[in-house]
């Protein structure tokens, strides 16, 4: 008990520390980067984390408070989401721009982004193991003045391009809302799509032009584009505009390296619940009390499995979830917790 107290107390304070401000970045303004490349089932892609460390320089460079991560896991990926979420929440009205660079995989009319330790067997495996594109556009726009979702995607090997793109872009946007998808098809130093919006994130960067350009600038390129939106809106405003760089030419692709490992990082802490329950290390989940279920739900929540509430109910969110964390630990993904399962996630380990 204490040790998990401990765990609980120090993956907050490494919450608090992510979402304070870095010096100089100016309110109003929130981004969210990643950059899948390790990949352990596809070929690995070092251009994401090359482009996802342009997009981040970029950013802070225009004064945008940036969240970014290097190939996260499903549940890593989980918490950087839920650590965007949050800071949209204390800053109302910010322009928030996402921009995730990695494999991706379209199924039954819809788009999944696939985190570095996917691995299907079927294809039914992206709705356990991916992240729908949808919820990233959704995560900008939520509460944004104006929202930029960007999805620099290299289709899994099979993928139609036409379709995936399609599944991105076809959902219906308001005003301030915009999405840029490219399908990219060699992996490069930097991908086509981050280096033309590097170069062509200048203030005030209003939106409806800033998608114009892109789309001139990789009309030559052999990423395929697509995007929605309209409607006026800056994401950086004349008011307080940054000097920012000129982008260098991209350069020739690296060797293959190994890739750092991201910090851990812990999602918002769940709702207080009274004691862990030491019956869930022995019981079969079927005898599991509502006070059991609630722990298993806010340590599923606090390791960025679940994004439902604390109820006590194992529902269809909760069992998705169990199956996340199960394909993490490498066990079979039944969506039911075995006893060693329950110990090892209350006790906050992946």
């Amino acid at each position: 008990m204490q040790r998990l107290r401990r765990v609980k107390v120090w993956r907050i304070a490494a919450l608090a520390l992510l979402l304070s401000a870095p010096a100089g970045a100016e309110p109003g303004r929130l981004a969210l980067v990643i950059g899948n490349g390790a990949y352990v089932s596809m070929p690995q892609l070092p251009a994401c984390p090359a482009s996802a460390r342009l997009m981040v320089d970029r950013l802070k460079q225009a004064g945008f408070e940036v969240i970014e991560r290097t190939d996260p896991s499903g549940g890593g990926t989980g918490s950087a989401f839920a650590a965007l979420a949050r800071r949209i929440t204390e800053t109302p009205d910010a322009s928030v721009v996402i921009y995730v660079c990695g494999y991706a995989e379209e199924f039954d009319g819809r788009a999944f982004l696939l985190p570095v330790t996917a691995s299907l067997a079927r294809p039914s495996d992206v709705l356990t193991q991916g992240m729908s594109a949808r919820s990233v556009s959704e995560a900008a726009f939520r509460g944004a003045h104006v929202g930029l979702a960007v999805l620099d995607l290299f289709p899994a090997p099979g993928a139609a391009v036409e379709s995936l793109l399609q599944a991105v872009t076809a959902r219906a946007v308001k005003e301030g809302q915009f999405i840029v998808a490219a399908a990219e098809t060699q992996p490069a130093a930097v991908t086509p799509l981050a280096h033309a919006l590097g170069a062509e994130l200048e203030p005030p960067a209003e939106a409806n032009r800033l998608l114009a350009r892109l789309r001139r600038a990789l009309a030559g390129s052999p990423a395929t584009v697509a995007t929605a939106g309209d409607g006026a809106g800056a994401l950086m405003p004349a008011a307080t505009q940054a000097v920012l760089t000129p982008v260098p030419a991209p350069l020739a692709p690296p060797a293959p390296v190994a890739p750092p490992i991201a910090p851990p990082v812990a999602p918002p802490a769940p709702a207080a619940i009274d004691t862990m329950p030491a019956s869930a290390f022995t019981l079969d989940e079927a005898q599991y009390s509502e006070n059991d279920r609630r722990h298993v739900q806010a340590a599923l929540l606090l390791l960025g499995y679940y994004a439902g509430a604390v109820d006590g109910q194992l529902g269809a969110g909760t069992r998705a979830a169990i199956r996340r964390y199960q394909h993490e630990i490498g066990a079979p993904m039944t969506g039911v917790l075995l006893p060693p399962q329950a110990a090892r996630l209350l006790a906050g380990r992946t």
